[in-house]
């Protein structure tokens, strides 16, 4: 895929990974083998000179996949930031 002209970057989508991987989705993946194929995705990408992506939820998961050496890393989505931001607002309110 990587070697498909014209093609300039992967983005990885955790989720839809880790779902074809046998696992259930999810952001900000631990497990070793779901690990070792992003990091395959991540190689393959840099050996063939197109951007590697990745979609993240925490910021020092973000960190790490930029200290990996992917390019294009989103954080969470703008209605996953704001519902965390309710939430952290509405918990404080009941404290």
């Amino acid at each position: 895929i990587v070697r498909t002209p014209s093609l300039t970057g992967i983005y990885i989508g955790p989720s839809d990974l880790s779902i074809s991987m046998g696992y259930g989705p999810g952001l900000d993946r631990t497990e070793p083998d779901v690990v070792a194929a992003q990091d395959r995705i991540l190689e393959a990408c840099q050996s063939a000179g197109i951007v590697a992506g990745i979609h993240t939820l925490k910021p020092a998961y973000a960190k790490e996949m930029i200290s990996k050496g992917f390019r294009f890393v989103t954080l969470a989505s703008d209605i996953r930031i704001f519902a965390a931001g309710v939430a952290d607002i509405v918990n404080e309110a009941r404290t």
